[in-house]
């Protein structure tokens, strides 16, 4: 067979996510087929440099293990992957997507994610699993926000992505050119930039959600902060950590504190609407009744609870630095002070926490589309 062509193509095509060999891939080794030979040794070479993660059934990893047409590093992998297979064969459950390989389009399987290996060789889908979000920093957090979601499940993996600058009404149109592509798994996340809850969502996802809304989500997939019923990724912080960090020198970032703490302890929705980077009821600004009807009562008894001279309630006040960044250089203190353990950093500040449900939630999509191996030597 000439599969050298073929493999220089492969290099690096397999993106990050959970692929799942199928057994009709072995009818097609057993008629020598050059492509699904390049493919799985592309796939056992890039879950060696730890960039994507391998199911299969155990009669399937048998087979490949011992198929003398594959590379003898694909083989080593494929019988490690047999050996660990209890570490492995439950993760399907726990995802919200992955992907099953098969011979072709004709073959039936229970998951409804099916690429064929014509499909990879065709995508030619890059090494890692496209991540559009507004910033560097926000990239940071919901990689945390991914992780949890492993340590939750108690998965031993890895997340890895490539990030995609967004930011503003420019990530509605980079994520319409990056699915017309395909040319590679792509995952975004926008702001709901919602007020209240029930108010209209903001113009940048607006845009996204018109783009997707006729298309095939395939090889995409977008998470709406408005679904889950948050105003933005400040509001995904834990109040713990808010409480580490702010400047606590200052009368107005007290009584945020304080304000932030009662919806915190009532559990009380309004603390994923609470408008972290510029506070509610700003000195000379008009707000519409549905506003009113969903803040003013709780802030007015605050108000009164506290003998406030106004509504006003401030933006949460961070010294020298935003609140987002701030959050992401003390959580990176806080993991290299403890050895890189992350556990220190959910135990202490999500777990059992108002936001655990939604960093559980939100972080199940994230893990899906960048969850990898770890690298195998």
């Amino acid at each position: 067979m000439k599969t050298g062509l073929l493999d220089s193509l492969m290099r690096g095509i397999i993106s990050k996510m959970i692929f799942e060999i199928h057994e009709s891939c072995l009818q097609l080794l057993a008629e020598e087929d050059p492509d699904v030979c390049s493919m799985l040794n592309s796939l056992a070479t890039n879950r060696r440099k730890e960039l994507n993660i391998i199911i299969a059934d155990r009669d399937v990893l048998d087979y490949l293990k011992n198929c003398t047409l594959l590379e003898v590093n694909a083989r080593r992998l494929f019988d490690y992957l047999r050996r660990k297979i209890h570490e492995t064969k439950e993760l399907k459950k726990v995802v919200s997507r992955y992907y099953t390989i098969v011979a072709n389009k004709g073959i039936e399987c229970d998951n409804s994610h099916i690429i064929t290996v014509s499909d990879i060789l065709k995508k030619e889908f890059l090494s890692k699993t496209q991540l559009i979000v507004e910033d560097l920093t926000d990239f940071k957090f919901y990689h945390y926000i991914g992780l949890y979601f492993a340590y939750k499940n108690r998965i031993n993996c890895h997340l890895s992505f490539d990030m995609a600058p967004g930011g503003g009404r420019n990530s509605a149109g980079l994520f319409d050119g990056l699915i017309k592509q395909e040319n590679r798994l792509l995952l975004g996340i926008f702001d709901g930039d919602q007020k209240y809850p029930g108010d209209k969502i903001g113009d940048t996802l607006k845009a996204v959600l018109e783009i997707i809304d006729s298309k095939d989500r395939k090889f995409f997939e977008c998470i709406s902060l408005a679904e889950q019923g948050v105003h933005e990724a400040e509001n995904l912080i834990p109040l713990k950590l808010i409480e580490e960090i702010y400047d606590s020198r200052e009368i107005n970032a007290q009584n945020t504190i304080k304000f932030l703490n009662r919806l915190y302890e009532e559990r009380s929705n309004l603390y994923f609407y609470f408008d972290m980077k510029e506070g509610i009821y700003q000195v000379g600004k008009t707000y519409a009744d549905k506003y009113d009807a969903c803040w003013k009562d709780c802030v007015e008894s605050f108000k009164v609870s506290e003998t406030l001279e106004s509504l006003y309630i401030s933006k949460v006040i961070i010294s020298r630095c935003d609140l987002l960044k701030k959050v992401i250089g003390y959580l990176s203190e806080k993991r290299s002070g403890n050895g890189d353990d992350l556990i220190f950093i959910f135990e202490n500040f999500v777990k059992d926490t108002f936001v655990d449900s939604k960093w559980t939630e939100i972080g199940k999509e994230i893990f899906t589309w960048g969850c990898v191996g770890r690298r195998i030597s």
